[in-house]
């Protein structure tokens, strides 16, 4: 195991300090544990553990399963996952073979760290070339006896050691600084996709339209559309595109329309499935409504 030195803090000149811009530094990552690679074939199931440890698990090749606490994930090549101090986890091979890279470490702040501890993530090429620095590095600092880097006092180096966490250090801060661009993206992204369904809903409500016909108006594959409407209702798009329908039908029919024209202005296929699907709404036919409002309406 490598022990960075947390305690120490760089000393500038009275100078500098009065300039008012050096900053007292620790150190992020505390200790090294291990770093390895290991190659499994399928039916490798590590029955899992739990410890006082960070630990990151990067696929180089295949792909594996990995059990964190009650979550299940499928991690392929380019994948990572950071499981947090004291979380049960294990990992068993779902592909005929697979590669990963496991580094276990201590923090001296959890908090700055728990962005990362919170799903899959996918490495860049800038962050895989950082990540592969750390992994190569070791090996100055650690035993590489059996695959497994372990630190030995003989290979102490401090300049060596202090250069790998730094350099560790650099490849947690931004993959947490990445995580966290990459989510406010995301939420903009699918808001406005989001917005673009409600749209193009509202504009073509009168439309017979399916959910294949919807993704094209809304420039979208049709997986993509279900993925962004899902982020905000639980009901299918098509179940809302029919409620959006009935309820602009309950406004027709309540200025007078008839039933026949109501449905055909809606777009139905028919009127006797309108009737179908608005009794299914509302609990009453169309005509019923027509003729009487709702039970325990006042008209």
């Amino acid at each position: 195991m490598i022990t960075s030195a947390s305690n120490q803090e760089p000393k500038f000149s009275d100078d500098a300090t009065r300039r008012g811009y050096i900053p007292s530094y620790s150190y992020l990552v505390t200790s090294i544990n291990t770093c390895f690679k290991m190659n499994v074939e399928e039916g490798y199931d590590f029955i899992g553990e739990s410890h006082k440890y960070w630990e990151l698990v990067y696929v180089t090749k295949g792909t594996v399963g990995i059990k964190e606490d009650s979550k299940v994930y499928k991690l392929s090549e380019g994948e990572i996952i950071f499981h947090m101090p004291m979380e049960f986890h294990k990992i068993w091979c779902i592909s005929p073979s697979a590669t990963f890279l496991i580094i276990s470490f201590l923090s001296s702040d959890d908090n700055v760290l728990s962005p990362l501890g919170n799903g899959v993530l996918t490495l860049d090429m800038e962050e895989l070339d950082n990540l592969n620095l750390v992994y190569e590095d070791t090996a100055v600092c650690f035993d590489t006896n059996i695959g497994v880097h372990r630190h030995t006092i003989e290979k102490q180096d401090i300049i060596e050691e202090r250069l790998l966490f730094l350099k560790f250090e650099h490849f947690l801060l931004s993959m947490i600084n990445s995580k966290i661009n990459r989510k406010t993206k995301q939420y903009t992204a699918v808001a406005n996709n989001y917005k673009v369904i409600i749209n193009v809903l509202t504009e073509n409500i009168q439309k017979n339209l399916n959910v294949s016909e919807i993704a094209d108006l809304c420039n979208m594959s049709v997986s993509n559309l279900k993925k962004t409407f899902s982020q905000y209702h639980t009901g299918g798009i098509m179940q809302y595109f029919t409620t959006m329908k009935i309820r602009r039908a309950i406004s027709l029919l309540r200025h007078g329309f008839s039933v026949d024209n109501v449905s055909h202005t809606m777009g139905f296929s028919s009127q006797s499935y309108f009737s179908v699907l608005f009794k299914k709404e509302t609990g009453v036919s169309p005509s019923y409504f027509k003729n009487k409002g709702f039970p325990n309406e006042t008209k």
